[in-house]
């Protein structure tokens, strides 16, 4: 190991981050890791059954295409990945369609983005090539998918920044074969063995900082200090720092604050329902997605049992049910899946083993799913480029620039930039 500088640095947040940019700075600094959760991983969470014969991911899930950053980690680690098989299926009114395309015109739909020259908002947009009677199910399709796959209000949503995700998007998505907390726990062990101290339910409530110095205070009684800090909690805990649980600065960085209102972050709500049998499969056994017009839309099979699906709101709707309880969920999750089987909802319900309901906007230390870019997004970037007083750093999936936002990947880029930065300056 190279010898340490004499440099102390507390990282907030022990997810894909945080973990990151502890990894990367703890050959040459002393990290102390604080974690306000009983375990690492923040928005990723995977469930080990039967030990770790099986498993479920209830946060992130997919890797988005051959990401280099994650592909690279993943080698390290000794992780594989496989491919996440299956077709695509529309279904409305109960007639199933499979389809290469997850919107009908989609090809026609990026040309017609590519000829925009300024940045506007995706409703923007529609309302200039979309606003017609006949274009109703068109605009409405492509709205859902900005809101369901990108967590997207499309009042805010740059369509630059879409063009740019979907131009790149790619059918050939992976999951992690050990599950995705597999990789949490690589990082988590490179940064032990660095020499990083990691507390867990260690929610930091005030940071006071100076150039030079910082404390990060837990309670009265626990305070952390050093000479850096990074911030790695989600987007949405730090534009509702009005909340009991928000982190207090002293001085105040209201400026950094108050500019990530103008940055995007959405809402999901995800189902994993365990049944008896795959009765999916009387309709097709190659599902990979199905996507419907459903209160709960989007369905795919996960886990190794073959008995399982997940299911996916996200978005503003998901906003509109975020205070729903869970057994009311629930059931707008089984009726929707027995309004596309075209089964009685007590059929599905009979057929219904286990269940679990991650409503991540209800979620204390995640306030939501992950950010979108809003055409206001980049000047904010560039504002939390600078740190205040060389003590206050910022990290996280939010403030990745890149063709993967929203992503494990951005996360873990973002963690390493930010190290790259500290080790740079210093």
């Amino acid at each position: 190991m190279k010898e340490k500088s004499a440099q102390h640095i507390i990282v907030v947040g022990a997810g894909a981050a945080g973990l990151m940019a502890a990894r990367e700075l703890s050959p040459y600094c002393k990290i102390t890791i604080l974690e306000a959760r009983d375990q690492s991983g923040g928005r990723i969470r995977t469930i080990y059954k039967n030990g770790s014969a099986m498993h479920l991911e209830a946060g992130a899930e997919f890797v988005h295409g051959e990401l280099p950053l994650t592909f690279q980690l993943l080698k390290e680690a000794g992780l594989s990945c496989s491919h996440a098989k299956g077709n695509i299926f529309n279904v409305k009114d109960g007639k199933w369609e499979e389809s290469d395309e997850i919107i009908e015109g989609w090809e026609e739909l990026l040309d017609k983005m590519k000829k925009e020259k300024e940045d506007i908002s995706m409703l923007s947009f529609l309302n200039k090539y979309y606003a017609s009677e006949k274009d109703h199910t068109l605009r409405h399709h492509i709205s859902r998918f900005a809101e369901g796959f990108d967590l997207a209000d499309i009042n805010r949503v740059s369509l630059k920044a879409l063009l740019e995700e979907w131009t790149n998007e790619t059918t050939n998505n992976f999951r992690v074969d050990k599950g995705y907390m597999s990789l949490i726990r690589f990082l988590e062990n490179e940064c032990i063995r660095n020499g990083c101290s990691i507390h867990a339910n260690t929610a930091v409530k005030l940071i006071e900082w100076k150039e030079g110095s910082v404390k990060a205070y837990k309670d009265q009684q626990t305070v952390f200090e050093a000479d850096k800090v990074i911030i790695t909690i989600p987007l949405g805990l730090l534009q509702s720092r009005q909340a009991s649980d928000a982190i207090s600065f002293v001085p105040s960085v209201d400026a950094y604050l108050d500019a990530t209102q103008q940055m995007g972050y959405g809402s999901v709500i995800k189902f994993i329902l365990e049944f008896s049998e795959p009765f999916w499969n009387r309709y097709n056994k190659d599902i990979g997605f199905i996507i419907s017009d459903e209160t709960v839309p989007t369905w795919w099979p996960q886990g190794e049992s073959g008995a399982v699906l997940a299911g996916w709101l996200g978005g503003p709707p998901a906003d509109e049910l975020a205070n729903a309880s869970k057994e009311e969920l629930l059931q707008m999750a089984l009726h929707s899946l027995a309004n596309i089987f075209k089964m009685k909802d007590e059929t599905v319900q009979s057929l219904l083993n286990t269940s679990h309901v991650f409503n991540w906007a209800r979620d204390e230390w995640a306030g939501g799913g992950y950010s979108y870019v809003t055409p206001s997004s980049a000047q904010v970037r560039q504002l939390f480029n600078t740190a205040p007083g060389n003590a206050v750093y910022f990290a996280g999936e939010a403030f990745y620039e890149g063709p993967s936002p929203g992503t494990v990947e951005a996360a873990l880029v973002s963690g390493k930039n930010i190290a790259g930065r500290i080790l740079k300056a210093k």
